[in-house]
């Protein structure tokens, strides 16, 4: 892999990880309801 590729990756890897925080909050802010 390139460079730029691997530094590709590693930002989707990052939003990823900002989403999943995100939705984590979502969950502390609202009881979670389990399916």
């Amino acid at each position: 892999m390139t460079k730029a590729t691997d530094q590709h990756y590693e930002g989707r890897d990052i939003d990823r990880q900002l989403a999943d925080a995100g939705l984590a909050a979502e969950w502390r802010r609202r009881p979670v309801v389990k399916r």
